[in-house]
């Protein structure tokens, strides 16, 4: 407990099999203006390590972008935009139809902006730049929340899959996905040790 576990750890136990659940991070922004203290992620709003002003952009419009764009709206009554890249927000393999329009239905609900087909270009001390339709529109903001999604950690499998011992990569950092997810991987391969 408490301690970091690395290639020599794992060497020196011996061990006969290894779950490998070292999760995933979270993806950078990769704009101008983007290292702006006033950029945060989504975890970081979620867990409030960092502060969060009035006047919210989120970029992102998945599962996790409108639920914090809800839950900011709701109970702490900021005003929030969010801006997805697709075509439209919650675009989520396995998200059920009721969840969606449930989502869908309070964003409307709660008059949460939504911009769809929005590439971000720059984060600016105004706010955040981005290209809709065509057009160049600029976003005030206080708190910019990234929310685009998370790549696997592999970083600890890579350095002991070879180790002799049966090594198994689990949870986000075999495959982005929820904590469903993650439970029903780790059943499944522990049902096979």
């Amino acid at each position: 407990m408490n301690t970091e576990v690395d290639e020599n750890t794992i060497k020196a136990s011996k061990p006969d099999s290894i779950f490998v659940a070292t999760g995933s991070t979270a993806r950078n922004l990769n704009v101008e203006g983007a290292d702006s203290e006033k950029v945060i992620t989504a975890v970081e709003a979620l867990l409030e390590t960092k502060p969060v002003g009035d006047k919210v952009v989120i970029i992102g419009g998945g599962l996790t972008g409108v639920e914090l764009g809800y839950s900011l709206t709701k109970d702490k009554g900021k005003h929030v935009e969010i801006l997805e890249m697709l075509p439209e927000i919650l675009k989520v393999q396995g998200l059920n139809a009721a969840n969606k329009t449930m989502l869908q239905n309070l964003v409307s609900s709660y008059k949460i902006g939504i911009h769809t087909n929005a590439k971000v270009t720059a984060v600016t001390s105004r706010g955040v730049k981005f290209e809709e339709n065509g057009s160049v529109v600029e976003l005030e903001a206080d708190t910019i929340i990234t929310s685009i999604g998370y790549v696997s950690d592999q970083s600890l499998y890579e350095a002991i899959k070879d180790c002799g011992a049966d090594v198994h990569l689990i949870g986000d950092s075999s495959k982005v996905s929820n904590l469903m997810g993650a439970v029903w991987d780790a059943y499944e391969i522990a049902q096979s040790v």
